[in-house]
């Protein structure tokens, strides 16, 4: 992918791993093609006046308009990868213009959620479906942004947390249909948070952008803890469904498991899958996505991949207390000796080798 007209990153941070290809020019992504192979027109107040206004390219296709200070953000691909793009612009915007934006508006982005859904809301803005907005928020002005850009790949103990998590409760807030699935799904289940352990395990096409930790590694993780904590629950969540029903056989009734999130069958993002196998409307999945990171934020404990939803629990959290982490070398940090972390990371990477297997740890 090309880098960003304006700024230049750290090559660490470069685009989120989801995203495979750069945005058209502004505009020629605002039409686009069903399953059906019937256009859909999503024209969008930034279409309207682009004739009229000097944007700022900021980067993967946002815009900013400096008179209102309004975002466009047109990024679409997996949900949490179009998150951390508008972060990226939201502090690129404090950077450079040294106020933040107005509102951001996503008539433009989450392509994927709005093909084949039946929800009316799927050809508007979906900002106010999915978020609400608050700038009481926000930093003060006279903090300065971070130099450069989070690190969705690193490791979140690192994380800036003081600055982003202001960031997130201004402008990422869950949306009142969000957390009112949030609130059914959590009495559905009879999820007690303050006793649950939360696995998030993400394989299939994750395989190609870090090293993934093999399911009988998080599994060790899960038995230690349980084992200090008889009485907790184990919540997982993954998209693969053989590692859904291996965790399933081995803990029983002990494992908390949301069918609303399907796992995939054939393997791959559900998002990119067809209505027939996906088996849930575009914009309900990334509705329910959303409702379960921002609940599962809130587990006691939190065993969790390197990737884009991994990053965005850590935010929403607010912190990485009791969160273990396998890192994008598939090596588990958090609740460990930092030396042995080291002495791990340094093996693994002399011993290099290819991303595509699982790895046990």
């Amino acid at each position: 992918m090309t880098g960003p007209r304006f700024m230049t990153l750290a090559p660490e941070c470069r685009c989120p791993a989801e995203a495979t290809s750069m945005p058209g020019a502004p505009g020629n992504h605002l039409i686009r093609l069903t399953d059906q192979g019937e256009k859909r027109n999503f024209m969008t107040k930034a279409e309207t006046i682009a004739t009229h206004r000097n944007f700022v390219e900021l980067t993967y296709g946002t815009r900013y308009d400096p008179q209102d200070q309004t975002m466009y953000c047109a990024f679409s691909e997996g949900f949490f990868a179009n998150c951390t793009v508008a972060l990226w612009n939201v502090t690129d915007v404090a950077r450079r213009f040294g106020h933040y934006p107005t509102r951001l508006d996503f008539s433009e982005g989450f392509s994927q959620y709005r093909q084949n859904s039946t929800d009316p809301l799927a050809s508007q803005d979906l900002y106010p479906v999915f978020f609400q907005c608050n700038r009481s928020y926000l930093p003060p002005l006279n903090v300065s942004p971070p130099a450069i850009n989070i690190d969705h790949h690193g490791i979140y103990q690192s994380n800036n947390f003081d600055y982003y998590v202001p960031l997130i409760k201004a402008y990422f807030s869950p949306s009142d249909r969000v957390t009112k699935l949030s609130n059914r799904l959590q009495d559905k289940y009879k999820i007690d948070l303050t006793k649950t352990v939360l696995v998030w395990y993400r394989g299939t096409d994750k395989r190609s952008e870090v090293w993934v930790a093999s399911p009988q590694a998080y599994l060790k993780q899960v038995e230690a803890i349980l084992d200090a904590h008889p009485d907790f629950k184990v919540w997982i969540q993954t998209e693969e469904q053989h590692v859904r029903e291996q965790f399933r056989e081995h803990f029983g009734a002990r494992c908390i498991i949301i069918d609303e999130l399907p796992p995939s069958s054939v393997g791959g993002n559900v998002y990119k899958l067809p209505p027939s196998e996906a088996n849930i409307d575009r914009l309900d999945l990334a509705i329910t996505m959303l409702a379960l990171v921002t609940l599962g934020a809130r587990a006691k404990f939190i065993v969790t991949h390197t990737g884009n939803i991994a990053f965005w629990i850590c935010l929403y959290r607010g912190h990485t207390r009791s969160v273990l982490q396998f890192d994008r070398h598939g090596i588990l940090f958090g609740l460990t000796d930092i030396k042995k972390y080291w002495w791990k990371l340094r093996r693994r990477l002399l011993r290099g080798g290819s991303m595509t297997k699982s790895r046990t740890t």
